[in-house]
């Protein structure tokens, strides 16, 4: 993995540790600029979170973020 793209990933980690949601599952790779979403994704217990609409604002964040071309998602949501 290239600086830039350790750099980028650990970037994009903490925009995904913004939303009200469980991201404990998550993997997120970036290669040269393409963003790889694979796992799960839970809402917080205790929260109620619509994590489609979560994941379409995280796309656009993430998507946003200067030095990624594009975000390939393979993500599962899960509700409590």
């Amino acid at each position: 993995m290239s600086l830039e793209d350790a750099q980028l990933t650990n970037s994009l980690r903490r925009e995904c540790a913004r939303r009200a949601m469980d991201i404990s599952r998550l993997e997120l790779r970036c290669i040269h600029g393409v963003v790889h979403l694979t796992g799960e994704v839970r809402t917080i217990r205790g929260q109620v979170c619509d994590l489609k609409k979560e994941m379409e604002i995280l796309h656009h964040v993430l998507r946003a973020k200067p030095g990624v071309r594009d975000v390939i998602d393979d993500v599962r949501l899960h509700d409590w």
